[in-house]
């Protein structure tokens, strides 16, 4: 049986990217962990494109389109996460909970690492700031702060920004205060925290890639670039 996934975004997208296996051919590969994890949690005896999505959406907030999923149901089937019958994808219970890759136990350790995120913010912001946050707000300005930075999913949003925003005044200058300490202590918080970026990264392109159409021609593509990694990459910091 399933545990109940958090309400917590952060502890979302950081499952995206911990799911992932080490081995896997190309990037279908890594979303069958996510597709094993709908099927088992959701109790699926039948699978197709449609439960797929209203699973993926209840447990992690985003919408993949359909053409998607049906790439990646042809890929488990490939994978023999799936058979079919009698033209019905039908799960394999045993390779399923293989390619879960120990989703429960990675869920309660998320959860954990997270939860020191969380608290180390609350308190740089009373230190810093003078200012007092629950942890559901830590975790909402957080969100947020992913969100406005990484994210061209018009879907996600869990939470009310003018209930901080009220709250906190200059919200974004807290935030981005405490990232960039992090970021220069390069300490254990941090990589909790890059966790939900790279999850974050992951639902961009589970959301808008497209993994149908083969590209023959690569005349007039538009490359997206997440700015703010790569500066960060490049070490520089400070004011915009």
């Amino acid at each position: 049986m399933g545990v109940a996934l958090s309400n917590s975004f952060l502890v979302q997208l950081a499952l995206l990217e911990t799911l992932k296996k080490d081995d896997f051919n190309d990037e279908i590969d890594l979303f069958l962990p996510l597709i094993a994890v709908i099927i088992s949690h959701e109790k699926l005896t039948e699978v197709n494109v449609n439960n797929l999505q209203i699973g993926i959406n209840k447990l992690f907030g985003i919408t993949p389109p359909l053409g998607a999923i049906s790439t990646f149901l042809a890929r488990a089937k490939t994978r023999n996460l799936l058979k079919k019958e009698n033209g019905v994808f039908i799960p394999d219970v045993q390779i399923i909970n293989e390619w879960k890759n120990g989703f429960d136990q990675k869920k309660e350790q998320v959860e954990l690492s997270l939860s020191f995120v969380k608290e180390d913010f609350q308190n740089y912001a009373k230190s810093k700031f003078e200012v007092d946050l629950s942890l559901d707000e830590c975790d909402q300005l957080l969100s947020k702060f992913i969100e406005d930075n990484l994210s061209d999913i018009a879907t996600i949003h869990r939470f009310e920004k003018a209930k901080i925003a009220n709250k906190v005044k200059n919200t974004n200058h807290v935030i981005s205060s405490y990232i960039g300490e992090i970021y220069k202590q390069r300490g254990a918080i941090l990589e909790h925290f890059s966790r939900c970026t790279k999850g974050m990264i992951l639902a961009n392109y589970l959301c808008l890639a497209d993994k149908i159409s083969p590209k023959k021609s690569y005349n007039n593509l538009t490359v997206y670039l997440d700015t703010p990694i790569i500066v960060g990459l490049l070490g520089f910091s400070g004011k915009t």
